[in-house]
């Protein structure tokens, strides 16, 4: 042979990569161990190097493109049962984005919001029962004006843990207070002769400056 190994190697590189604008897909110590076997069963003592290549080469590229086709086959299986896996920083499948909540946060709120929701609803509920149970206090004990009673309600501060017996008691004392005939009676017009007339409103105070020596007529 008027070569070595490595020129064979090195020359079959350059043919099988295109001047190293495709890549070899063969390993580099596969080429060096198809080169060894191919010199020792192709190469004699006057072969000439490009006589060398010349034969082997297309074994060798079929070699090649088998690599090229295996390694494109397991790519494409690999990723079919391996989903991609994220680039250093991304977040991985499922994961949310930076910022961004998470599916199971996202859940935890809803559930918060739903169950704030029901809480609201309930307290509304126990709240409306008590002005019912109010109403019903109030016209058991003979309030039957129902304006009055819906605007006493209306602006009352009931809670849902209130007493609406104490709270009806409390509301008819106001009822009663404020429809007594002592608060609502007129004024009684004052007699004449009684010193309470407008002609005597002066009397009693004539009668304390009269001079005490002075006899009473």
């Amino acid at each position: 042979m008027k070569f070595t190994k490595e020129q064979a190697v090195e020359k079959l590189n350059q043919q099988l990569t295109n001047g190293g604008k495709k890549p070899l897909r063969m390993s580099t110590k596969t080429l060096n161990e198809h080169t060894e076997n191919l010199m020792s069963l192709v190469a004699d003592d006057e072969m000439e190097l490009d006589d060398f290549i010349t034969k082997v080469k297309p074994m060798l590229e079929n070699v090649n493109s088998n690599m090229e086709k295996d390694r494109s086959d397991f790519i494409k299986e690999y990723e079919k049962n391996h989903p991609t896996e994220p680039k250093p920083g991304e977040p991985k499948p499922g994961e949310p984005k930076p910022g961004e909540k998470s599916e199971i946060e996202k859940m935890r709120e809803e559930l918060d919001l739903i169950k704030a929701q029901r809480a609201k609803e309930e307290d509304e509920k126990a709240i409306a029962a008590k002005r019912s149970e109010i109403r019903k206090y109030l016209t058991d004990n003979n309030v039957k004006d129902e304006k009055w009673i819906d605007s006493i309600l209306s602006i009352a501060n009931i809670g849902k843990d209130d007493d609406a017996e104490e709270k009806g008691k409390t509301y008819l004392e106001f009822y009663n207070k404020s429809h007594s005939p002592e608060e609502s009676i007129t004024p009684i017009t004052p007699k004449p002769g009684d010193g309470t007339s407008p002609n005597d409103a002066f009397a009693g105070v004539r009668a304390l400056r009269k001079d005490p020596e002075e006899p009473s007529k």
